[in-house]
């Protein structure tokens, strides 16, 4: 493989183009092209298909650069940096140094990681966007939602890229605003009001997290790129381990919103009203902009304390624990996925926040994405057919949609497969076997899904005949059957060793054995929780969707509660405090004002300011 790129590269030298020579165009190229065509489709287009056309050549052209800069840089370990400045303002005359500039770059770090990252991204957006071409003709605003994915591609692109922690921040919030637009795109209901709230509410606060994790980065350190932050983490005079394990805590909050975990899901589950694309888009590209940020704050968190890593190792196994519960207690469909995927990607960040075996928790978090999108993708294909999203009005989509059910096979079982091999490559921090059970729950929760889904029993109901269910039109299965073959490919190159020294550089020799086994107890815990779960007359099933009934329900007592004696008369004092308090308090001080002045008396005068460097006091008034 060196040998025939060298031979490429020296002949394209010969023909007079330079490969290397190009870098400093091409890398910047892989943010410039998703902001020129966000821009282009913002400005421009008005017809659906030509919106779509527009951001799949985006995509597409984004893709051929991400591979080029790959092939030119196979074998460069060190990431490829390119800075320029963009905010350089003085705000001090003395102290220390590093605060008497403040100074914002736009700098652009590119290694293996970000480019493996980058092509993730890609293709769930791609295939995300090729289905809706086919199954989303009928959807409002279409190119409103364009323009929403577009934004998110740049967004996500600029995270990926970024080396600077403001640049970051300011992607991540765009990426937020991309977001938020996809999962609010649906309105004129109370429904999509009331989700369209809780998308934004919610992530806000992993958010605000993040933004304050950052201003106490740079409050003790006088430093916002991540380049130089390693030097002086035990360095700076000042900065102790409490202000460092701050932060770190800080970021893992943010890290552990934006993956969704419970209790902070209900911004994706409570969501589930929004196109199906937009859900795939959300819930395929939001893990590897969280694992992304997790992997660049890794220094951060092994320079605090150890209660950062203890707290964030928490929050992710008690948030896996609950996403899969509550997976398995959800009559939805769709929302029983997106919990059982919450596990999953939950467990892969609790891998990639231990030390050792990084590489191949990384690789594995590749496959998870793009897994968790073609899983999103293949049900809604099926719940579409099936005109249901139920689980116990779901079945025999084996029989009746095929290609569908083959790529729901494939999604699952490579997101079992990246999770089993991420937990296996390396010795997890101390709940161990609370992430083996997370691992069981989860193989549980999908297994059981794609068994309800595939292999249960159809019922005929009101205005439904199981005999008129027909595979999509067109070529929108291959937007389903393509991304799971590709996940599962990802899965299965976690225990290649060329593939995980390719995306970190990491030369310690995976424990295939130990990862192999992992997978198959995975998938043996997965065939049985499913076999179990599904036999008629699905009994268990029905226990468990009536306990997740009560469970709702009880949950949405607990809020209406809450909302009646606690934020509606908050806000009835603030609304009156500010509307008659307020002002019967200025016209009473204007009536008083007013009487004084008609009265004639003189009016208190403020004292004045002695000068502290005159010797003698204040001159009397003439």
């Amino acid at each position: 493989m060196a040998a025939s790129t060298a031979s490429v590269a020296s002949a394209a030298r010969a023909g007079g183009f330079n490969p290397v020579a190009a870098l400093p165009w091409a890398v910047p190229s892989l943010l410039m092209i998703p902001i020129v065509g966000f821009v282009l489709l913002l400005a421009g287009v008005r017809t659906r298909r030509s919106a779509s056309t527009l951001v799949l050549v985006t995509i597409l052209l984004t893709l051929a650069v991400t591979v080029f800069v790959a092939v030119v840089r196979h074998q460069k370990s060190a990431p490829y940096l390119s800075g320029y400045p963009w905010i350089v303002s003085p705000v001090a005359l003395s102290g220390a140094t590093q605060f008497q500039n403040f100074t914002v770059t736009m700098a652009i770090g590119v290694d293996h990681a970000v480019l493996a990252f980058i092509a993730a991204g890609l293709l769930v957006l791609a295939f995300a966007l090729w289905w809706h071409r086919g199954q989303g003709r009928s959807e409002q605003g279409p190119i409103r939602f364009q323009v929403a994915a577009a934004l998110l591609l740049a967004a996500a692109v600029g995270v990926f890229v970024s080396t600077d922690l403001v640049e970051i921040f300011a992607f991540w919030s765009l990426a937020g605003v991309a977001t938020y637009l996809l999962l609010a795109h649906r309105w004129g209901t109370d429904a999509a009001a009331a989700s369209s709230r809780v998308a934004l509410s919610l992530p806000l606060l992993g958010d605000l997290s993040l933004l304050a994790g950052i201003a106490v980065i740079y409050s003790r350190y006088g430093t916002l790129s991540l380049g130089q932050l390693d030097g002086v983490l035990h360095s700076t005079a000042g900065a102790g381990l409490k202000s460092l394990t701050t932060a770190a805590i800080l970021i893992g909050l943010a890290v552990v919103v934006r993956a969704a975990v419970w209790p902070f899901h209900a911004w994706q589950t409570g969501t589930l009203g929004a196109p199906p694309a937009a859900i795939v888009m959300v819930v395929g590209m939001w893990p590897l902009l969280a694992g992304s940020v997790l992997i660049r704050a890794l220094p951060i968190i092994n320079g605090a304390g150890p209660q950062a890593r203890t707290a964030i190792a928490v929050a992710l196994v008690v948030g896996v624990l609950g996403s899969t519960l509550y997976a398995l207690v959800s009559e939805g469909a769709r929302m029983a996925l997106v919990l059982a995927g919450t596990g999953a990607v939950g467990l892969t960040l609790l891998a990639i926040l231990g030390g050792k075996g990084v590489s191949a928790s990384m690789a594995a978090l590749l496959a998870v994405g793009i897994g968790r999108g073609a899983a999103q993708l293949a049900l809604s294909s099926i719940t579409s057919g099936l005109r249901s999203d139920r689980l116990q009005e779901l079945g025999g989509a084996w029989t009746r949609l095929p290609r569908a059910s083959a790529a729901l096979l494939l999604s699952v079982a490579a997101m079992m497969a990246a999770t089993a091999a991420a937990l296996a490559s390396r010795p997890l921090p101390w709940p161990n076997w609370l992430a083996a059970i997370g691992l069981g729950l989860t193989a549980i929760s999908l297994g059981s899904l794609y068994a309800l889904v595939g292999h249960g029993l159809l019922r005929r109901r009101r205005t439904f005949d199981p005999a008129r269910v027909r595979e999509p039109a067109g070529l929108v299965w291959v937007a389903t059957l393509i991304p799971a073959a590709l996940a599962l490919l990802a899965a299965a190159l976690v225990h290649w060793t060329g593939w995980t020294r390719f995306v970190t550089q990491d030369q310690s020799p995976p424990n295939i054995p130990r990862e192999l086994a992992w997978v198959a107890l995975a998938a043996v815990i997965a065939v049985i929780g499913g076999f179990i779960l599904s036999r008629p007359p699905r009994r268990l099933c029905i226990e468990l969707w009536r306990l997740g009934a009560l469970v709702a329900r009880a949950w949405a007592g607990a809020v209406g509660l809450l909302r009646r004696f606690g934020a509606e008369p908050v806000m009835a004092l603030s609304r009156a405090f500010e509307t008659q308090a307020l002002g019967r308090a200025g016209s009473e001080i204007g009536s008083a004002l007013r009487a004084v002045g008609e009265l004639g008396l003189p009016l208190p005068e403020p004292p004045l300011k002695q000068n502290p460097r005159s010797r003698s006091g204040p001159k009397p008034r003439s």
